[in-house]
């Protein structure tokens, strides 16, 4: 299972990479605020020996205004860690003149690092599904 997220991720770091890099080569930086907070709950584990978690994550709506100065909304999962951190905050963001609407908060990452990031955690996919694969044949014998 393992196996097939971490070959996923790997076959398409390049077209990511490239996706990347050409974002980057046409942005604008702009700053936003914050002008909504949505609560999401995430789930995850409940089974076997893992037990059931919640993480909460908060959903921005960023308002920016580009260079034409044209008023743009868009939501972001990175603006923000709590509710009370979210008001009003200014945040920097990053745009595509082109397509405005798919804006993103600027993490300050390069291309390299969030193509490198994501050769790590196929990485680690794939190491965990070798773990238990050993688990499986050392249980079957």
């Amino acid at each position: 299972m393992f196996a097939s997220v971490a070959g996923m991720l790997l076959i398409d770091l390049p077209s990511f990479y490239k996706s990347e890099v050409e974002f980057q080569s046409k942005a604008i930086a702009a700053t936003g605020t914050v002008i909504g907070v949505a609560e999401k709950k995430e789930y995850s584990g409940g089974g076997g020996i893992v037990p059931l978690t919640v993480t909460t994550k908060y959903i921005a709506t960023v308002e920016f205004q580009t260079n034409q100065r044209n008023l743009v909304e868009f939501t972001a999962s990175s603006a923000c860690s709590s509710q009370r951190d979210c008001e009003n905050k200014l945040v920097p963001v990053l745009y595509n003149p082109d397509f405005p609407s798919k804006a993103r908060v600027d993490s300050g990452a390069t291309p390299e690092g969030m193509a490198q990031g994501r050769l790590v955690l196929s990485t680690v996919f794939l190491v965990a599904d070798i773990a238990f694969l050993g688990m499986d044949l050392g249980n079957s014998g």
